[in-house]
């Protein structure tokens, strides 16, 4: 390169040069002028939606329905019962529910198909198929 050349060149030309051969560095100069402004992909997702996905690919879904029922349970059946009742767990279909005691049990069974009813209807599909009581 020509010694001359070196002092010829305008410092402020520098800059140009540099984001002529990397367009990004442009944008990244631009970005460092405005600090609270944070950039924009072009493939912008919703975290809903992209958490959704991630459930699906896990393969978790039914198990947070289950969970989601569990703590639905004293909204569903009421005070009362809920104050008796603790709800445990959700295997295969079949709802475990603890009861404070023997007289309580009886009633529920009576009761079981409708309280089934309710909690399938919340989570919007039949999701448990029996309640045992124990």
């Amino acid at each position: 390169m020509n010694s001359s050349k070196l002092f010829e060149a305008d410092p402020r030309d520098a800059g140009k040069a540099r984001t002529q051969k990397n367009p990004s560095r442009k944008r990244l100069e631009g970005f460092l002028k405005w600090e609270n402004e944070t950039p924009r992909l072009d493939n912008e997702q919703l975290l809903g939606g992209t958490l959704q996905r991630l459930v699906d690919y896990l393969g978790i879904t039914e198990r947070l329905s289950e969970q989601h029922l569990l703590e639905l349970w004293p909204d569903t059946v009421g005070e009362v019962i809920a104050a008796a009742t603790i709800a445990r767990s959700i295997k295969n279909g079949v709802m475990t529910i603890e009861v404070s005691n023997a007289s309580w049990r009886q009633e529920l069974t009576y009761l079981a198909p409708e309280i089934l009813t309710k909690l399938n209807r919340r989570v919007g599909r039949s999701l448990v198929k029996k309640l045992k009581f124990a």
